[in-house]
């Protein structure tokens, strides 16, 4: 239970130190970077385990398998859930594109959406009387009432139909939407059944070519222009308000009105003079605020959907990573045992059951270059029968249970300290386990060397 605890309590800390690295700014990241680098430069911990890690790094391709499995694992759990936050963001990030805190858009009260929202015309009368609204040369305010409906439609390569949403506008509707652009053809002329389709819809849905016709409603309707806008409004097909009106019975009825204000500043006056009013029982807000309240509930879901998912992926990807991090090191626990021998610390030491592997199958190779490595030279003081009358603590000869699995490091060399005499040519030298790992085997075999005789 202790082991347990402490190992949860480490991956706790794991988990915090990741977060706080991810929300510190790049010069913090740097700084930690640097102290790390020093720490490992001048501690003798360090140096362990920089020596530790160049053995993981070179021998990696002896492990490629187990090493893939985890970048896999993880790089699927990243992978995963930042499309699913991507697409939550991308679903904002496009219908709030066409707000604007200095446009205004004005709805029915209780209304939530254009669909809910009617209003007559004396309503956008008395809205056009309101204070804070821009206008243009002419001195016209610049107003646009707007009638939205759901117009059926075959998409593309498909026998399905789709809602394709048919704006009815005025000509002041190009004015207050500067990011709208005619890319092919022209826009509708007042008066007659025509139609500019955004580059979205025209992607999604068929016969909205220029020079088409689609009937919509009951009667049939000319395309002759494309525009792009790169929001929402993109997705949409214009045409004359009236004729939309005429087309689907709805009088002279409008569902929202669109305000230029004069500045972002006097969208609270405008609000406050529409709300005194009596006649009208309205809400404004502006297309900014509007958009976001209209994509906040969609977006909350997916990303609710990708955490929950990215949770659960996680876990699986962590079980799945230590379920080979814990046999690699089963397999290499007299590697470890080895470099704990020569005196590494435990920390550097226990971590480099993945990284140190070969290193104890050809410690008797090794010892016989030891005099031509470069930092070695004391090396081939490390006979194991000399290392035994120094009194280096092993007990693999007197050790039944050696093989077992379940026998972990620690119980591998007893735990009394190395005699200072004897540890001398080995404390500090931290080539020696990176020199043991990258030799090639013994003439004895993985294994069958005077050291393993020992463990």
């Amino acid at each position: 239970m202790k082991k347990f605890l402490i190992n949860l309590g480490l991956l706790l800390l794991m988990v915090v130190a990741l977060v706080i690295w991810t929300k510190l700014p790049w010069i913090g990241a740097v700084a930690l970077a640097v102290l790390l680098a020093l720490w490992m430069v001048l501690t003798r911990t360090g140096r362990q385990a920089s020596s530790v890690t160049a053995v993981g790094m070179g021998t990696l391709r002896q492990r490629i398998g187990s090493s893939s499995v985890i970048v896999i694992g993880i790089a699927g759990v990243v992978g995963v859930l930042v499309a699913l936050l991507a697409m939550g963001q991308g679903f904002q990030a496009t219908l709030q594109g066409g707000g604007r805190d200095d446009t205004a858009i004005v709805l029915r009260g209780g209304s939530v959406s254009e669909a809910q929202s009617v209003m007559t015309h004396d309503d956008v009368n008395a809205i056009e009387q309101a204070p804070g609204i821009a206008r243009d040369a002419a001195g016209k305010p610049l107003v646009s009432a707007e009638l939205v409906v759901a117009a059926s439609m075959r998409k593309k390569n498909s026998d399905d139909d789709g809602n394709a949403q048919l704006r009815g506008v005025d000509d002041t509707a190009w004015a207050l939407r500067p990011n709208l652009k005619i890319v092919q053809g022209r826009k509708f002329k007042p008066g007659l059944r025509e139609l500019v389709v955004g580059q979205g819809a025209q992607r999604e849905f068929a016969h909205l070519g220029v020079g088409d016709e689609v009937k919509l409603g009951r009667q049939r309707w000319k395309v002759v222009g494309v525009f792009a806008s790169g929001d929402a409004y993109a997705s949409e097909l214009w045409a004359d308000r009236k004729e939309v009106a005429a087309d689907y019975r709805r009088g002279d009825s409008t569902e929202s009105v669109l305000v230029k204000l004069s500045s972002a500043s006097a969208f609270a006056p405008f609000k406050a003079a529409l709300a005194a009013d009596p006649k009208l029982k309205v809400e404004a807000d502006t297309t900014k605020a509007y958009f976001a309240k209209q994509s906040a509930g969609l977006a909350k879901i997916i990303r609710i959907v990708g955490l929950v998912v990215g949770v659960i992926m996680a876990i699986g990807a962590v079980f799945g990573a230590l379920n080979c991090m814990f046999a690699a090191v089963a397999a290499r626990a007299r590697e470890i045992a080895t470099l704990r021998a020569i005196r590494f610390s435990r920390w550097p030491g226990s971590g480099v059951g993945d990284a140190g592997n070969h290193a104890a199958g050809t410690a008797w190779r090794c010892t016989r270059r030891g005099r031509r490595v470069a930092g070695l030279r004391r090396l081939h003081r490390l006979h194991p029968q000399r290392l035994l009358r120094r009194g280096i603590p092993v007990q693999g000869r007197r050790c039944p249970d050696l093989d077992r699995p379940e026998v972990g490091p620690r119980h591998r060399l007893h735990r009394r300290p190395v005699p200072r005499r004897a540890g001398r040519a080995l404390a500090g030298n931290h080539r020696l386990a990176r020199t043991l790992s990258l030799q090639s085997p013994s003439p004895l075999g993985r294994g069958e060397g005077p050291w393993m005789a020992l463990l």
